[in-house]
């Protein structure tokens, strides 16, 4: 990655200042010395030095697609663009077709789909 003009960031050591004032000290990272991620582009990761890092990792609880992968990015731009959030109270057709992609692909009878918006969520919900 070319072009990085590092004075443009705050740089990990007032990150860390800044997570120490202001955000739970249980959220932590894995580095002894974390460096200040700023762009992602597909399997490659650049800190704010413009040093590019391969990303073996994928994130926590996330499928490993690449970061800013175009085809996903232009996906998720075309939705917000004409429905950014709903939840399943409401009928949209692009749930029921989620819902019957899976449907097709799982092995037996594991034909229904329950969406959640987020783990914790579904540890409060009750199964049907």
């Amino acid at each position: 990655m070319s072009n990085i003009n590092s004075s443009q960031y705050i740089g990990p050591e007032k990150i860390l200042q800044k997570k120490q004032d202001y955000i739970i000290p249980c959220v932590y990272h894995f580095y002894n010395e974390p460096m200040q991620l700023i762009k992602g582009e597909m399997q490659y990761l650049y800190d704010h030095t413009g040093k590019q890092y391969l990303d073996c990792f994928a994130g926590v609880s996330v499928v490993n697609c690449g970061h800013c992968n175009p085809e996903i990015t232009k996906a998720i731009c075309d939705q917000v663009q004409t429905l950014q959030h709903t939840c399943t109270i409401y009928l949209t057709e692009n749930i029921v077709n989620l819902a019957e992609r899976l449907a097709k692909i799982t092995p037996g009878r594991l034909q229904k789909t329950f969406f959640v918006p987020a783990v914790q969520k579904l540890m409060k919900e009750p199964l049907c």
